[in-house]
């Protein structure tokens, strides 16, 4: 049994104050992970915000993640991705302007 799966069960049945204990053991992790990626203080916090909407959102579905840990790091980089894709303009990321790599 995972250490977090009390909360878990708790946060699938809509309980607040266990959600509350999963965003502060996941925000300040989350935070800076976004942050190393966007750069920008508030972008990172709203992207963050918005991770924990999705959870609450599917919080159904809680019971059926395997790894916490790497779900949410998933959503996380897929938002912050989203984030900068909309800031961009660009709907696709592409390697073309990169130039060539020289070891």
């Amino acid at each position: 049994m995972r250490p977090e799966s009390n909360d878990i069960d708790r946060i699938i049945n809509g309980d607040e104050a266990a959600f509350c204990r999963f965003m502060e053991r996941y925000s300040s992790r989350l935070y800076h992970y976004v942050f190393a990626l966007i750069g920008q203080k508030e972008p990172a916090e709203e992207v963050v915000s918005d991770v924990f909407y999705e959870v609450w959102k599917n919080r159904k579905t809680l019971g059926g993640i395997e790894n916490m840990n790497a779900w949410i790091q998933t959503i996380t980089y897929r938002k912050a991705i989203s984030y900068l894709r909309k800031e961009t303009g660009k709907t696709e990321l592409s390697l073309d302007g990169i130039g060539d790599f020289i070891f």
